[in-house]
């Protein structure tokens, strides 16, 4: 379970770092990286869930 609770502090960890820094730099960031955090975030949420 902790191992759950670290990705998603990663996964907020990357949004704060994405948002507010840079904007263009952002959106570079979310274009190579949307995709990864989606599959990410989906697959911790059920697991939470199914846990």
């Amino acid at each position: 379970m902790p191992i759950f609770v670290l990705l998603g502090l990663f996964l907020l960890y990357c949004m704060a770092v994405a948002g507010p820094a840079d904007i263009e730099q952002g959106r570079r960031f979310w274009k190579r990286w949307e995709k990864v955090l989606l599959i990410l975030s989906v697959a911790l949420w059920g697991a939470i869930i199914f846990l």
